[in-house]
């Protein structure tokens, strides 16, 4: 299992190797330890009046961001991935099909914490990947090791569960799952394909992230990661860098559509 890696600084080109975050973070389960009850404000006036302050950002940047060009361009994404799906069985007699009211799971890793007015704009854009999925079947999960009890009040605020156990990106969808990806880095995305590549679950897995496209031309990545990459993604709709918001919160953004491939050997 890959060990969870932060992606480096918002927006800005990342570094071919990524920062290693302390082992002690990295948990051997793949099920989610999910805070959902209701979380008390951090404590200290200070404190509290900032946390108070970024939510208030961040319902701004809900507002600005539902009538952006940038979300236009993300629902477009999702309709072409619906018109474009096929209906035919993979070669492991699974469905093929895609489509947005099936989705029954939002994930969403590497926000970073919401110090940072990128991870706010991203976080509120996550927020509203909710009103795309009517098929949600409970609350989108939230991961960072970064987070604190400040960031998890505030994703609660959303509507958000935060996920305490780190997985190291090795969820198995097992229900047809969306995963937003926020500028997380390629070994990270290696490790979720892989997952799910071996349990034979790729079809119930989207990304809404960096192109894999690009990530599979990294050379920090093994040629047995890029090719997994290449075979994995069915489809991929570049979302144009629209109106961005919050400088380079939102470049590099892509919608993918994975297929069942042969597992890999091992």
């Amino acid at each position: 299992m890959q060990e969870w890696q932060v992606a480096g600084p918002k927006g800005r080109k990342r570094p071919d190797k990524p920062r290693q975050i302390d082992p002690r973070l990295t948990s051997a389960t793949h099920h989610s330890q999910v805070h959902s009850a209701g979380l008390p404000l951090p404590a200290g006036q200070d404190t509290t009046a900032r946390c108070q302050q970024n939510i208030h950002s961040l319902e701004r940047q809900k507002h600005s961001l539902q009538t952006s060009q940038l979300f236009k361009a993300v629902q477009s994404a999702f309709l072409i991935a619906e018109a474009d799906s096929s209906s035919e069985e993979d070669e492991l007699g699974f469905q093929q099909a895609w489509r947005l009211q099936t989705v029954q799971a939002l994930v969403v890793w590497g926000l970073g914490s919401f110090s940072s007015g990128v991870s706010r704009a991203q976080g509120a854009f996550a927020s509203l990947l909710q009103q795309l999925l009517p098929g949600l079947a409970d609350a989108p999960e939230a991961f960072d090791p970064v987070f604190t009890q400040h960031d998890k009040h505030i994703l609660h605020h959303l509507g958000m569960q935060v996920t305490e156990a780190n997985e190291g990106g090795a969820r198995i969808a097992q229900v047809p799952t969306l995963f937003y990806l926020a500028h997380c880095e390629a070994a990270l995305c290696c490790s979720l394909l892989q997952a799910n590549a071996t349990a034979s679950t790729l079809h119930n897995v989207a990304i809404l992230g960096n192109s894999l496209a690009m990530s599979s031309t990294k050379r920090h990545l093994s040629a047995a990661q890029r090719s997994l990459m290449k075979q994995a993604c069915k489809q991929e709709i570049a979302i144009p860098e629209l109106d961005m918001h919050a400088g380079g919160a939102f470049n590099d953004l892509a919608l993918h559509i994975l297929q069942n491939i042969p597992k890999p050997p091992g």
